[in-house]
């Protein structure tokens, strides 16, 4: 990015978009760590299997958005760009601890008896602990979609 003007031009085309959206190998991630946690998270049952499908494509991305604005900050001040990227054991170690936190969410859960609307017999859903799960699904999301593999643990390549 250069200024010579009151403009700002870019070297490259995809220079402008790098710093304001999550690129689409880091939501692609995001998105394949996310879906099988909210299936787990949602398989206590009671619901429709459309709304199932519906939630799998739905939430993750909704999700995925509203941590990528968290994010931004990260994305677009330099200075922290740098630091993230030279330090991408926390996102690591953050999605690690998110994840745990969620099973731990959805193992300390418990049964809840409901009556069903259509059949007016009484049902028993499982019900994940929510204030341990949406804490570890936020945080699960937001290291996943910003996650770098560090410059030093990648080959050096040596020219002669």
């Amino acid at each position: 990015m250069s200024a010579g003007s009151d403009r700002l031009t870019f070297r490259k085309p995809n220079e402008a978009k790098v710093g304001w959206m999550v690129g689409s190998r880091r939501a692609a991630i995001g998105y394949a760590v996310l879906t099988p946690v909210l299936v787990m998270l949602l398989s206590g049952g009671g619901g429709s299997p459309v709304g199932f499908l519906l939630a799998l494509g739905f939430v993750p991305a909704l999700t995925m958005m509203l941590t990528s604005l968290a994010g931004l900050p990260v994305r677009r001040i330099p200075r922290i760009r740098r630091w993230w990227i030279r330090h991408g054991e926390i996102a690591m170690v953050g999605v690690v601890l998110s994840l745990g936190l969620t099973a731990y969410g959805h193992a300390t859960g418990h049964d809840v008896t409901v009556l069903d609307p259509e059949l007016s017999i009484p049902i028993t859903l499982y019900q994940p602990a929510w204030a341990y799960s949406l804490p570890g699904w936020f945080m699960l999301s937001f290291f996943a979609t910003h996650m770098w593999i560090p410059p030093r643990w990648k080959k050096q390549t040596v020219t002669p």
